[in-house]
């Protein structure tokens, strides 16, 4: 019986290896209309506070956003955010995907704005594995302390 692989090709242990999901969701366009839209959400336990939101809507430019993971998983279940990113619970959306639960997150920025609407359950299946890995209040242990130092420690002067 050959052993269990711990390590991926790059060195790194297989459970800092990112967590991804691609799901279809829709762009809210107005009231009555949404168009299908591709999000990629990651997760990289090298950066355990936040989750990276990406997708294509305009043409070949890609949209990435970064927003707080535990942000996330409260606005799945209750209204969160209160800045250039927000996200509540939705009872359903009108994309005829038969009434299941979603939420929504509304992402706001100088150049303008995205109302994303994505399913719930496919979403949470995929946090509850992002908190198996980094558990809720343990992310600090994660972080890179003198990386911070240093992006903080002044410069030269001169």
């Amino acid at each position: 019986m050959s052993p269990v692989q711990r390590t991926g090709p790059d060195g790194r242990s297989r459970r800092d290896d990112p967590v991804d999901l691609l799901l279809t969701c829709h762009l809210v366009l107005n009231q009555e209309a949404a168009a299908p839209l591709r999000v990629h959400l990651r997760y990289d336990v090298a950066e355990p506070l936040g989750v990276t939101l990406s997708f294509t809507a305009d043409g070949d430019r890609r949209t990435r956003w970064v927003l707080a993971r535990d942000l996330l998983q409260e606005g799945l279940y209750q209204p969160s955010g209160d800045g250039d990113v927000r996200v509540w619970p939705s009872g359903g959306c009108r994309c005829g995907c038969s009434g299941s639960i979603h939420a929504r997150i509304l992402l706001q920025s100088a150049t303008g704005y995205a109302l994303l609407d994505l399913p719930l359950e496919p979403v949470q299946h995929w946090l509850d594995r992002t908190w198996n890995l980094v558990p809720d209040g343990s992310e600090e242990s994660r972080l890179d302390w003198s990386a911070v130092d240093r992006l903080t420690r002044p410069g030269p002067t001169g």
